[in-house]
């Protein structure tokens, strides 16, 4: 199964945050990512999980030949703050 995510598209008022975002996630890998802040990396996790809306693209679920938007119940993730 794959997580993918097309073309994702989010900003806040006039400044654009996420921009043709385009990523596959292999299901049983682990993923990190960095950048520096303000980079969206918070943004695509909220937008993932449907804490907020995308101003547009795709997030769907592949496997084989079934396709599916993803689903907010599809994704879970552990947060945690930095002190």
């Amino acid at each position: 199964m794959e997580l993918v995510v097309e073309n994702l598209e989010k900003g806040f008022g006039d400044k654009p945050v996420l921009s043709g975002a385009d990523f596959v996630f292999e299901q049983g890998k682990i993923y990190g990512l960095l950048g520096r802040n303000g980079a969206g990396k918070t943004t695509l996790f909220n937008c993932l999980g449907g804490e907020i809306q995308t101003d547009g693209g795709r997030m769907k679920l592949v496997q084989g030949d079934d396709t599916r938007d993803l689903q907010p119940e599809d994704v879970g993730y552990v947060y945690s703050l930095s002190r």
